[in-house]
């Protein structure tokens, strides 16, 4: 509650600026497809991202975004909901700071329900070739699932055409804690053509490791969307499951056209959630079974 006051005044601080500000964004539209080698069933994947961002002279930062996801096959359905804010500072010499609000719903039928609020603080660095960040976050779950989760994640220009995205986090709850990492690497071939991969893995205290490594293609159309095909194998102990994604992305505002974010599990690690909690409800709990 007390991180969710400093939200609310920094907005209201926001208002009168907005003849000053730029607002940027992207709706992504995602579809995918998963099926391994222990149940006998296809899991379709319906998904819808918005994100909108606020920036001003002054230097107030703030960022929306909301997702849904179901996830409809023979031995399961499930639906996933989350909702995060930013709200930022980013001063002259590159340093930016804020806090941060996130509320993730993951329900799985017939009887398992998983839901965590976490709020926390990061501060990073940006400039022209790369974007560093730390941050911390305490949760707040159900059935006594309390604790924190802290992590580091940065990006790095090559050059014009390719880009290095990485994260690594830890979430402590008292049953169990969990690490991720995650690596991705994108590359535009041509003006409208990009390849794209990524690997993450969670170390689970108690349960299975899991593992995913995904490669994918996208293209620009002249109107600034993109669209993406990813093909995904994640490793559970014995099971393996392949997933096939398709992602649509459509800038809003002053976005950069060419940088709109793509759905699938290498947008995960470049432009994903932060820390573990975020990573489980957008990626690994819709195709877990």
């Amino acid at each position: 509650m007390k991180t969710m006051s400093i939200v609310a005044a920094f907005a209201t601080v926001c208002v009168p600026t907005f003849a000053s500000a730029e607002i940027s964004g992207s709706i992504e539209l995602g579809y995918s497809v998963a099926s391994d080698n222990v149940n006998a069933d296809n899991v379709t994947s319906p998904s819808i991202d918005t994100t909108l961002g606020y920036g001003n002279l002054t230097g107030i930062q703030l960022e929306l975004d909301v997702s849904t996801m179901r996830a409809n096959g023979l031995n399961t359905n499930r639906n996933s909901h989350s909702a995060a804010v930013d709200l930022g500072y980013a001063f002259d010499n590159g340093v930016t700071a804020g806090v941060f609000v996130e509320d993730i719903n993951v329900a799985r039928s017939p009887t398992t329900f998983i839901a965590y609020s976490t709020a926390g603080a990061f501060v990073g660095y940006e400039s022209d070739t790369y974007d560093v960040e730390a941050y911390f976050g305490q949760i707040d779950g159900l059935a006594n699932q309390d604790g924190n989760h802290f992590g580091v994640r940065g990006a790095y220009s090559l050059s014009e055409n390719t880009k290095i995205s990485a994260e690594f986090a830890r979430m402590n709850l008292a049953l169990f804690d969990q690490k991720y990492l995650g690596l991705a690497v994108s590359h535009n071939l041509t003006d409208t053509f990009g390849v794209f991969g990524a690997y993450q893995k969670y170390d689970w205290a108690t349960f299975l490791d899991v593992e995913a490594v995904s490669l994918g293609v996208s293209y620009a159309f002249a109107n600034g969307s993109l669209a993406s095909l990813e093909v995904a194998r994640v490793e559970e102990g014995p099971r393996e499951t392949q997933v096939l994604s398709l992602g649509y992305s459509i800038p809003l505002g002053e976005t950069d056209k060419s940088t709109a974010r793509v759905t699938g599990f290498a947008s995960s690690v470049a432009d994903g959630r932060r820390g573990g909690a975020g990573k489980i409800a957008n990626d690994y709990w819709p195709i877990n079974r």
